[in-house]
């Protein structure tokens, strides 16, 4: 039996809101872990990547990713950057170079043109 389009997306739905919830609590749980001046959280910068854009269709197109912790103070929070497309591998760069690990390219040559302006930096 093959389920029905609204039962497929409640169930996409379900998933997807078992993954926020779980990010959510690991984030609860590095904040409340004090270290330094702040907590575990303010010190990382924990990522939520997805392999789809949209997993109700699959697209692999401009994908969302979801950052939290301000990595010692480094990226300035509560903002959202829309880079317009530009491949991932500018996001890898920049949080390279965030992680004083110097670097203008990470994997694939053609796709390495540098990091994001667009990440909000503190």
């Amino acid at each position: 039996m093959t389920a029905s389009e609204e039962q497929r997306r409640e169930w996409l739905i379900q998933i997807e809101t078992w993954y926020a919830m779980k990010f959510a609590e690991l984030l609860t749980l590095l904040d409340a872990i004090p270290e330094g001046n702040g907590t575990m959280l303010d010190h990382s910068l924990v990522i939520w990547a997805h392999e789809q854009q949209n997993g109700y269709s699959h697209n692999r197109g401009d994908h969302p990713y979801v950052m939290a912790g301000g990595l010692h103070g480094t990226v300035e929070t509560g903002r959202r950057a829309d880079c317009g497309g530009v491949p991932h591998n500018a996001l890898l760069i920049s949080l390279a170079n965030l992680m004083d690990v110097p670097t203008d390219q990470f994997g694939d040559e053609g796709l390495s043109n540098g990091g994001l302006p667009e990440l909000p930096y503190a």
